[in-house]
């Protein structure tokens, strides 16, 4: 198996909001502001995005390697200086742009 980490900061934007973790179309967990989840997988390609609301994140593709780990992270889309953009952000905007997801860094 191989361990997928995927890491919430402390932004204020989407304080109160829990953003839903899929894997290759399958809900796999929540995050809470400054938090992270672990996810084992097995060997093999897979898809990873973020969803929040009616928005959600680019979705990365990435492959895990046996005994393998793969971190992301994933933050709101907003930019800092709009106040209303975590209220409004999916309806005035791009929704695949909600939330930002990257690749932090694989180990082997």
């Amino acid at each position: 198996m191989a361990l997928v980490t995927v890491r919430r900061g402390s932004s204020w934007a989407d304080l109160f909001r829990s953003y839903s973790i899929v894997l290759d179309d399958a809900k796999v967990g929540r995050l809470k502001r400054n938090s992270s989840l672990r996810i084992d997988v097995a060997p093999g390609m897979h898809r990873l995005r973020a969803t929040v609301d009616s928005g959600s994140s680019n979705t990365l593709p990435f492959e895990a390697s046996l005994d393998g780990a793969v971190e992301f992270e994933v933050a709101s889309g907003a930019p800092w200086w709009d106040l209303d953009a975590p209220i409004f952000w999916a309806a005035s905007r791009n929704p695949t742009g909600r939330l930002r997801l990257k690749l932090i860094g694989t180990a082997k």
